[in-house]
């Protein structure tokens, strides 16, 4: 169950991370979409983004237009634990990256950093509170075994 909270964590500080790694891009060498999504796909932590391993396997079968690409990923890859401001975050990235000009993409993209940062916060927060409460039930469960078998 903790596991859960972690993992939701974990992916929101990727998903910052993949948008901070996009701004980049995008500022310093006007890249397009597909060269930022090889670049995350060479990334080891990036690349544990299911969208992003999932869009650099159909780029490389052939597949041309990212937006279906990233979306058909996304959706493919998507954890069950994902609350709706998650996915939707990621999808608009895919929707809004390539589609407007360097100032443009980089307002969206702030846009969504914007929007993703309280969403880290609550999920520090709550796997803060969850590994605690499930380690105090694990205690609580271990001294009931230990005064049931005494």
């Amino acid at each position: 169950m903790a596991d859960t909270y972690t993992k939701r964590y974990g992916i929101l500080k990727l998903t910052e991370r993949l948008i901070d790694m996009t701004v980049s891009m995008i500022r310093c060498r006007a890249a397009p979409f597909e060269d930022i999504i090889r670049a995350a796909a060479e990334d080891k932590e990036l690349s544990s983004l299911g969208a992003v391993s999932g869009a650099m396997d159909r780029l490389r079968e052939g597949y041309s237009d990212l937006r279906d690409i990233w979306r058909e990923s996304l959706d493919a890859t998507r954890p069950s634990f994902m609350k709706e401001d998650e996915y939707n975050i990621l999808a608009e990235y895919g929707r809004s990256v390539g589609t407007t000009d360097i100032q443009g993409q980089l307002i969206c993209l702030d846009n969504l950093r914007t929007s993703l940062a309280p969403l880290i916060k609550e999920a520090y927060t709550e796997r803060k509170e969850k590994t605690k409460l499930c380690r105090s039930m694990g205690m609580l469960i271990g001294l009931m075994a230990a005064v049931i078998l005494i």
